[in-house]
């Protein structure tokens, strides 16, 4: 497979060898949850459940994703364009302008999320018990400064490299969820009109199709 690096292609190949007759593709999951000024804990859903938004991407119980890499993102969602969002790897504060109050948007109250942590339970297994947010936080040398440029990006570069890789099975309960402190009137909720505000969890790896009953 061309694109690869010798980092992935080594669990492609390890994987092709684990599930011989299915071919790993390389893929990714999206769960996205909308930042509430009243709430620090958010629970992301990875397993396909008949509510997706369109801009989600959940894993079918017949199939395993395997997380080599994992991210996660800011967001201002605009409803009425859904999946033009730019996600962003730290609080740009072109894409997420001050709004004096009340009711305000502090952008700076975004850099609480990033002195968080992420967990993942599968089933009764906690195979990661509390990650540092600011694994994520990657703020580029060139920032966005107006409307009509972009920050500089790497997906490599957003993307923090597991130690090893964690199987994700449609069929099982699995449990990602994301705590900082939510401090006295923290202001991270969208104040614009049609926008909201999101996390986004966003791994990467590869998907195999038709393989968690079989495993």
């Amino acid at each position: 497979m061309e694109g690869l690096s010798a980092r992935e292609r080594s669990i492609f190949n390890a994987l092709l060898k684990k599930y011989p007759g299915a071919i790993p593709s390389p893929g990714f999951l999206r769960s996205e949850a909308e930042l509430r000024n009243s709430n620090g804990t958010y629970t992301f859903r990875v397993d396909k459940n008949s509510g997706e938004l369109v801009t989600e991407l959940k894993l079918d119980r017949n199939d395993i994703f395997v997380i080599t890499d994992l991210a996660v993102y800011l967001a201002a969602q605009d409803q009425t364009k859904m999946g033009m969002e730019v996600l962003q790897t730290y609080p740009n504060k072109t894409v997420f302008p001050a709004v004096v109050g009340p009711p305000a948007f502090e952008p700076d109250h975004l850099e609480a999320i990033y002195n968080g942590r992420l967990s993942l339970k599968i089933a009764n297994k906690v195979n990661i018990e509390a990650m540092s947010m600011h694994n994520f936080r990657v703020v580029p040398q060139t920032q966005q400064s107006a409307a009509t440029n972009k920050s500089q990006y790497s997906r490599n570069a957003a993307g923090y490299a597991l130690g090893s890789i964690i199987y994700l099975k449609g069929n099982m309960d699995i449990e990602v969820k994301i705590e900082f402190n939510s401090f006295d009137n923290i202001a991270i909720q969208a104040q614009t009109a049609n926008i909201k505000n999101k996390l986004v969890f966003h791994p990467y790896g590869f998907l195999i199709k038709g393989q968690s009953l079989q495993d």
